[in-house]
């Protein structure tokens, strides 16, 4: 039951990360990015990423891939405006890290756009006329019809009358 509460991947519990489960997928997806700690089961940044070693899912920790490579860039940069001890290399492999994530955000947001465009509309040519110099293809509206209408043909109509109900 406790197990249940904290757990970041289940909806509804105290510390779910709604961006985890996709975040875990992603680093899957790349060798030595993620695994599991062989003594204790839990799962860990791998080798390769700059937060190796740190638990992914924690009971008072982030539970967000960004946040945690944010936190590991921003302690780096205030070691090394404050002149401390700190890797220009581990710095630098956490920004490029930090972009390779970014960059396929972008890339799945920007075939998510593509996939759902919204439709565009085009509304019916009613005065199209075919073929024959007769009524084919016009709405026969009887004598005085114009076409589609003006504002005061429109009436409550255009105003926001009936139609708005």
């Amino acid at each position: 039951m406790l197990g249940r509460a904290f757990d970041p991947m289940r909806p509804g519990s105290r510390n779910y990360s709604p961006n985890l489960a996709g975040q875990v997928d992603y680093l899957s997806g790349i060798g030595g990015m993620i695994g599991k700690n062989p003594s204790s089961g839990l799962m860990q940044y791998g080798p390769e990423s700059v937060l190796r070693g740190q638990n992914v899912a924690s009971l008072f920790g982030t539970n967000n891939y960004q946040t945690q490579l944010q936190n590991f860039i921003d302690k780096q940069q205030q070691k090394k405006d404050a002149g401390k001890n700190f890797s220009q290399k581990m710095l630098d492999k956490a920004l490029a890290e930090k972009k390779t994530f970014f960059d396929k955000k972008a890339d799945i947001r920007d075939k998510a756009k593509v996939k759902y465009a919204a439709p565009t509309y085009t509304p019916p040519n009613i005065h199209s006329g075919g073929g024959n110099g007769g009524n084919q293809g016009q709405r026969d509206a009887g004598p005085g019809f114009s076409g589609r209408g003006t504002a005061a043909e429109m009436g409550s109509f255009r105003r926001g009358g009936i139609a708005s109900l």
